[in-house]
């Protein structure tokens, strides 16, 4: 048996090692219910705005990840260039000048902050109107995850192995393509005015709880060792 976060690592394996029968149990990576919330949450936008020169009504956007370009910065940036009512916060390590220069041949860079390495995202997290991460891979994501628990709208790709967790729409976006800006404002569009899917996302969040984790993981074991002591 071989447990696996996501179909999308399933699908690796299988491609990678064509001539081994896997037998996957899919056990998706937890997310800090306790920790990741948004009981706070207008105070963190306040902050948040203040900190980066954002008015109180300016509709902001995180991107947290590192390595950018394989992460989709770009398409988010792009998608900036269309939809002029959204500001982006990027968190994470990387190189920034490539994208600086990028943003500023879009005439976004003003509305684009760079807050370097973040070592707790929560605040960011809570203060955010969506977390965008076009991602051209990724196992299962843990700011997809993280974003959810603070009710905010995730949009991120099928090559993200978290897309399976969302339902389009209702507890966040998924885009068939990495690279398709025009659908990623239009998912921002959709993230600021869809009703109830701030709820939508905290109750998908519930079912990846550390505790929901501990007894999925508990009875796929007692499952292994029942089958075990069976052939003895």
């Amino acid at each position: 048996m071989v447990l696996s976060v996501s179909g999308k690592v399933e699908e690796d394996f299988r491609r990678t090692y064509p001539e081994i029968d896997f037998r996957f149990e899919r056990l998706p990576n937890p997310v800090d219910t306790e920790h990741f919330h948004d009981r706070d949450r207008e105070v963190c936008r306040a902050a948040l705005r203040a900190q980066y020169g954002f008015l109180a009504r300016d509709r902001v956007a995180l991107f947290a990840a590192h390595h950018f370009g394989p992460k989709g910065l770009h398409c988010a940036l792009s998608a900036l260039a269309l939809d002029g009512d959204w500001r982006l916060v990027v968190a994470g390590r990387d190189e920034t000048k490539p994208f600086q220069r990028f943003a500023a041949r879009l005439g976004v860079l003003d509305r684009v902050r760079f807050a370097g390495p973040v070592g707790d995202l929560r605040a960011f997290h809570a203060a955010a109107d969506a977390f965008v991460l076009p991602t051209y891979y990724d196992a299962c994501s843990l700011g997809v995850l993280e974003s959810l628990a603070c009710g905010t709208p995730p949009i991120t790709t099928r090559l993200n192995g978290a897309s399976e967790l969302l339902v389009h729409g209702r507890n966040g976006f998924v885009l068939d393509r990495p690279d398709d800006p025009a659908r990623l404002a239009q998912a921002l569009g959709e993230a600021a005015s869809r009703p109830g899917i701030r709820e939508a996302c905290r109750q998908a969040a519930s079912e990846l709880s550390w505790e929901r984790h501990v007894e999925r993981l508990e009875k796929i074991l007692f499952q292994v060792t029942g089958s075990k002591l069976g052939c003895a």
